[in-house]
């Protein structure tokens, strides 16, 4: 259930950082 978690909060970053245009490339990459 944690990974889940992790992963729904993972989505929600990486959906913020797309909309506002700036996607962290370390982030993606560690996803």
């Amino acid at each position: 259930m944690r990974e889940a978690a992790s992963r729904d909060v993972t989505r929600d970053k990486v959906a913020r950082l797309n909309a506002d245009g700036s996607l962290d490339r370390t982030f993606v990459a560690r996803r």
